[in-house]
C-alpha cells in the first residue's frame, strides 16, 4: 500500500463527504418548496374568499360614499351659484 492507494482513498473519502454536504442542503431545499406547494394550494381557496368579500366592501362602500356625497356637492354648487349671483348683483350696483 503505497501513496498512490491512500490518495486515492482521500479522493474518494473526500468525494463521498462533499457529497454528503450537499445532499442535506438539497434536501430541505426540496421539503421547503413541497412545503410552499401545500401552503400556497390552501391559500388559493381563502384568497378567493377575501378577494370575493373585498370586492362586495368596494361596491358598497363606493355607493354609500357616492350617497353621502351628493347632498354635499348639491349644497355647495347652489351656494356657488347663490354668490355669483350675489357678485353679479354687486358688480352691477356699484357701476
Amino acid at each position: 500500500m503505497g501513496l498512490e492507494f491512500w490518495a486515492n482513498v482521500s479522493v474518494v473519502w473526500l468525494s463521498f463527504l462533499c457529497f454528503i454536504g450537499i445532499m442535506i442542503p438539497l434536501a430541505a431545499t426540496y421539503f421547503a418548496i413541497r412545503g410552499m406547494h401545500v401552503v400556497l394550494g390552501r391559500a388559493r381557496s381563502f384568497m378567493g374568499i377575501a378577494q370575493r368579500y373585498s370586492g362586495m366592501i368596494r361596491s358598497k362602500t363606493d355607493s354609500l360614499s357616492t350617497q353621502v356625497a351628493k347632498p354635499i356637492i348639491t349644497a355647495e354648487s347652489k351656494a356657488a351659484q347663490a354668490d355669483e349671483v350675489i357678485r353679479s348683483l354687486a358688480d352691477d350696483t356699484s357701476r
